[in-house]
Protein backbone atom coordinates (compact mmCIF):
# COMPACT_ATOMS: atom_id res chain seq x y z
CA UNK A 1 0.00 0.00 0.00
CA UNK A 2 1.40 3.69 -0.61
CA UNK A 3 2.04 5.57 2.10
CA UNK A 4 -0.06 8.66 2.46
CA UNK A 5 1.57 12.00 2.68
CA UNK A 6 0.41 14.49 5.38
CA UNK A 7 1.03 18.61 5.81
CA UNK A 8 1.14 20.72 7.93
CA UNK A 9 1.96 23.44 5.89
CA UNK A 10 0.92 26.75 7.40
CA UNK A 11 1.51 25.49 11.09
CA UNK A 12 -1.87 24.35 11.93
CA UNK A 13 -3.72 20.92 12.22
CA UNK A 14 -4.75 19.10 8.97
CA UNK A 15 -6.19 16.06 8.50
CA UNK A 16 -5.68 13.40 5.23
CA UNK A 17 -7.94 11.03 4.78
CA UNK A 18 -7.37 7.46 5.73
CA UNK A 19 -8.54 4.41 6.71
CA UNK A 20 -6.72 4.17 10.62
CA UNK A 21 -8.85 1.24 12.26
CA UNK A 22 -5.72 -0.83 12.14
CA UNK A 23 -2.99 1.57 13.19
CA UNK A 24 -0.84 4.12 11.24
CA UNK A 25 3.20 4.38 11.49
CA UNK A 26 5.10 7.12 10.63
CA UNK A 27 7.52 6.26 7.82
CA UNK A 28 9.44 8.99 6.96
CA UNK A 29 9.82 12.98 8.47
CA UNK A 30 9.90 15.27 5.53
CA UNK A 31 9.34 18.26 7.86
CA UNK A 32 12.30 20.32 9.97
CA UNK A 33 9.60 20.43 12.48
CA UNK A 34 9.28 17.45 15.01
CA UNK A 35 6.82 14.66 14.37
CA UNK A 36 5.54 13.70 17.59
CA UNK A 37 2.87 11.20 18.17
CA UNK A 38 0.04 12.54 19.96
CA UNK A 39 1.71 15.71 20.08
CA UNK A 40 2.32 16.77 16.54
CA UNK A 41 0.83 13.48 14.76
CA UNK A 42 -1.66 11.45 15.15
CA UNK A 43 -4.76 9.18 14.01
CA UNK A 44 -8.49 8.56 14.67
CA UNK A 45 -11.66 7.75 13.21
CA UNK A 46 -11.16 10.66 10.73
CA UNK A 47 -7.76 10.23 9.29
CA UNK A 48 -4.56 11.09 10.07
CA UNK A 49 -3.32 14.53 11.93
CA UNK A 50 -0.57 16.35 11.76
CA UNK A 51 0.20 19.95 13.48
CA UNK A 52 2.58 22.31 14.22
CA UNK A 53 4.62 21.91 10.97
CA UNK A 54 4.81 18.31 11.02
CA UNK A 55 4.91 16.44 7.46
CA UNK A 56 5.66 13.30 6.80
CA UNK A 57 4.69 10.07 4.88
CA UNK A 58 2.45 7.64 7.03
CA UNK A 59 1.90 3.73 6.36
CA UNK A 60 -1.96 2.72 7.15
CA UNK A 61 -1.83 -0.63 8.76
CA UNK A 62 -4.26 -3.58 7.16
CA UNK A 63 -3.67 -5.98 9.88
CA UNK A 64 -5.94 -6.28 13.58
CA UNK A 65 -2.98 -7.98 14.18
CA UNK A 66 -0.46 -4.77 14.44
CA UNK A 67 0.38 -2.50 17.17
CA UNK A 68 -1.45 0.24 16.91
CA UNK A 69 0.77 2.50 15.78
CA UNK A 70 3.91 2.30 17.79
CA UNK A 71 6.98 2.79 16.34
CA UNK A 72 10.26 3.47 19.04
CA UNK A 73 12.54 4.92 16.14
CA UNK A 74 9.73 8.15 15.80
CA UNK A 75 8.99 8.28 19.66
CA UNK A 76 10.69 10.70 20.60
CA UNK A 77 9.21 10.88 24.34
CA UNK A 78 13.06 10.11 26.36
CA UNK A 79 10.97 10.00 29.31
CA UNK A 80 10.32 5.69 28.61
CA UNK A 81 13.12 4.13 30.74
CA UNK A 82 12.25 0.40 30.19
CA UNK A 83 15.33 -0.91 32.85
Amino acid sequence: MAPVRCSSGDGGRHYCEATTQSGVQLTRQISGSPCIQNQTWGFDNRGIWVDRGCRADFQVNNSVNNTGGYNPRYNNNRNNNNS
